[in-house]
């Protein structure tokens, strides 16, 4: 981190490596938060879902062989552990990438007048022989959404792939104290 911190203090005249150092602080800041809370739930805080998923996209858009769109709709608060969310959302991206190999990972957050879905879809070979229910990344972000009110749904994408689901129940912005976030 200081090394980053260095850099990024220097004059940079290309937006590339500006911009690649930026997600590596961002990385290292999420990576701290995991240790720091062990991995387990942290304080819950009405968060902007639509950030989150726009910063795991973000990194996984530079890193990924396979081509990521991202659809949002403003205004996706959810009362969810800042950590929990960020790590539940990496396992189903991360997941959509590996089966979607060089094909199309597409990440979407829509919002309904209750609930705040964050749908992954990808056009790879679907789950084949193995039960999604026995993937212990699924098995994580399904405790999560469990924990927050919230379910996973897991059907087949309009790309051919698998689409995973989290739906979690959407926050009014004054129930709790916000986590503050910067959009990727």
């Amino acid at each position: 981190m200081c090394l980053a911190s260095v850099a990024a203090s220097q004059t940079l005249e290309d937006p590339a490596i500006r911009s690649s150092l930026d997600q590596m602080s961002h990385e290292v800041d999420w990576l701290n938060r995991m240790v720091a809370t062990g991995g387990s739930q942290s304080r819950a805080a009405v968060v902007e879902a639509g950030d989150v998923v726009a910063a795991v996209w973000a990194t996984d858009a530079l890193s990924g062989p396979c081509s990521l769109r991202l659809v949002r709709e403003a205004s996706a608060w959810v009362a969810a552990d800042p950590v929990g969310l960020e790590r539940s959302v990496r396992n189903l991206v991360d997941n959509a990438i590996r089966a979607a190999g060089d094909g199309y990972v597409e990440i979407r957050v829509v919002t309904d007048r209750d609930h705040v879905t964050i749908e992954v879809s990808d056009s790879g070979p679907g789950f084949g022989l193995i039960k999604p229910q026995e993937k212990l990344g699924l098995l994580t972000v399904r405790r999560f959404a469990a924990e927050h009110d919230g379910r996973l749904r897991i059907d087949r994408s309009h790309l051919g792939g698998a689409m995973m689901q989290l739906v979690l129940p959407r926050a009014d912005v004054g129930q709790l104290p916000t986590q503050t976030r910067t959009s990727a």
